[in-house]
Order: C-alpha cells, then sequence, then structure tokens
C-alpha cells in the first residue's frame, strides 16, 4: 500500500468518524425527544407519569448541553501546564463564541480542564538525596 493511499484512508476515517458521532449524538437527543413525547398520554396525567416525563426531558437537555460543550470547546486544549490560559487556538471556527468567557465556563462543567502542575527538581541532586 502506497503513502497515498494511507493518507486517503486517514482521511475517509476522519470523515465517516465525524459523521458517525454526529448521527449518534443526534440520534440519542431524537431518542429522548420520543420518549418524552410518547410519555404524554391524552387526558389526566398523573404524578409518576409527570415524573417520567421531567427525567426525560431532564435528560434530553443534558445530552443537549453535552453536545453543545464538545462543540463550543472544539479547538480547545485538553490540559494545560500551571496557569495557562484556557482558550481556543488561533483560526479555529466561530471563535467569537468558543471564545466566550460564561459560555466556555458553563461548556467546562461538562468537559472539566485538567491543569497540570510540576514540582521543581532540586537544584543540588546529592542534597535531596542526603535526606533520604
Amino acid at each position: 500500500m502506497r503513502l497515498w493511499d494511507q493518507r486517503l484512508h486517514a482521511i475517509g476515517f476522519a470523515l465517516w468518524s465525524r459523521r458517525l458521532t454526529w448521527a449518534y449524538r443526534w440520534g440519542i437527543l431524537a431518542l429522548l425527544a420520543a420518549v418524552t413525547i410518547m410519555l404524554v398520554p391524552p387526558g389526566h396525567i398523573s404524578v409518576m407519569r409527570w415524573v417520567a416525563i421531567a427525567a426525560a426531558t431532564f435528560g434530553w437537555i443534558l445530552e443537549a448541553a453535552w453536545i453543545a460543550s464538545g462543540w463550543l470547546l472544539k479547538g480547545s486544549p485538553v490540559a494545560v501546564f500551571g496557569d495557562e490560559p484556557d482558550v481556543p487556538k488561533a483560526g479555529t471556527p466561530a471563535l467569537a463564541i468558543r471564545g466566550s468567557r460564561p459560555l466556555r465556563a458553563v461548556a467546562r462543567t461538562f468537559n472539566p480542564l485538567p491543569r497540570l502542575t510540576f514540582e521543581e527538581p532540586a537544584k543540588n541532586p546529592t542534597a535531596a538525596n542526603s535526606s533520604n
């Protein structure tokens, strides 16, 4: 297999992977919406039915927020060192929306940003070993 064949397969994989991810996410939203609608009977609704409707609606809202947070954080770092800023890369599409601090704060409740810190190594390696 030649190198350009591998590149074509990699491009095709990325394309179909994105399509599958979005189809899956929208399919889950459609399923939750359908369950919510099917739970509403004609006429009187009992308390337990209201609880089931509220739970299905809450699930739909959480899934929609999860999808929106994933879109909003696209182009953003998955982890940072120390106090580096949590900003999307330059050239990210819809940078004005994706760079909004309040929206990013909400999105980070669903996708937290790990901040990595490292201790400074000892200046004198013999002094560090002598304490053991």
